[in-house]
């Protein structure tokens, strides 16, 4: 895996339940990313804050950000400016514009986004390269906004629909992931390095990469054990959810969707847009 590109790592922000929670680093909360687009009709341009509905929904609204002077700000966002999926896909968008003090950048959606065509073009599939970006909630108050990455393979991809933290069958890849709670929000990128094989007897060309954005992280895969009486190994009538390490991703075009929506209701609110 390369070194990631700065630009990637600084449009990722943290959500917290209140201000105090933000101002503390307070290890509750999750991630989400900036986004900047413009419409594909009107070429206008958009900023979007992007996470998890179950984020967004959870109180998670008061958004840190880091300032070009070493600060942090916290910029409240109401719930009534989340653009949900129409269809229940764990994805919410908010528009909110960079400020020039932000030491915030937001991603080019035109450069990064890894359509499903871009994806039969480049054969990506299972064993590909991945890294997200996300929050590790474990710093606690010790939290500077730094970004923590993570690193794995996609193991299957969209196809066959998935069960996701939510109990609703999704549309996602499967990743093998190192996840943990709070990197939920966090985009997920596909990492294809030079002479890579595309299993298709091609090979990617020498001093070219391509990092592209697939989708978002909504949570990991989770299985129930049970649990036994050390003493005996009799079973209890109780389980404990135990993380897989593998993370559900919903596709970045399940992303563009909600942007599309949100663009939409922002031009109805607005038309002179």
């Amino acid at each position: 895996m390369p070194r990631i590109p700065d630009q990637l790592q600084r449009s990722v922000v943290y959500l917290y339940p209140n201000a105090e929670a933000a101002r503390t680093g307070s290890g509750v909360g999750g991630t989400g990313f900036f986004v900047a687009l413009r419409d594909e009709h009107s070429a206008e341009p958009f900023q979007y804050l992007i996470t998890n509905i179950h984020v967004a929904q959870t109180a998670n609204r008061i958004v840190r950000i880091n300032t070009t002077d070493g600060a942090v700000e916290t910029i409240e966002v109401p719930s009534s400016a989340w653009v949900n999926h129409l269809e229940g896909d764990d994805i919410a968008a908010a528009p909110l514009t960079l400020q020039p003090n932000w030491a915030v950048t937001a991603l080019d959606w035109s450069a990064l986004e890894v359509t499903s065509s871009k994806m039969s073009e480049l054969n990506m599939g299972v064993g590909d390269e991945v890294f997200m970006l996300g929050r590790f909630i474990s710093h606690g108050s010790l939290q500077l906004n730094q970004p923590l990455a993570r690193f794995g393979n996609i193991a299957m991809m969209p196809g066959e629909l998935v069960k996701d933290g939510r109990n609703l069958l999704v549309e996602a890849f499967l990743v093998e992931m190192r996840s943990l709670s709070g990197f939920s929000g966090s985009p997920v990128f596909v990492h294809m390095g030079p002479g890579t094989y595309r299993g298709n007897g091609t090979m990617m060309p020498f001093y070219t990469e391509t990092i592209g954005l697939i989708g978002i992280d909504t949570g990991h895969k989770a299985v129930m054990a049970e649990v036994r009486q050390k003493r005996d190994g009799a079973k209890l009538d109780l389980e404990v959810p135990l993380n897989t390490g593998i993370s559900i991703v919903a596709p970045v075009w399940k992303i563009r969707e909600v942007l599309n929506e949100a663009i939409r209701k922002a031009k109805h609110m607005h038309p002179q847009h």
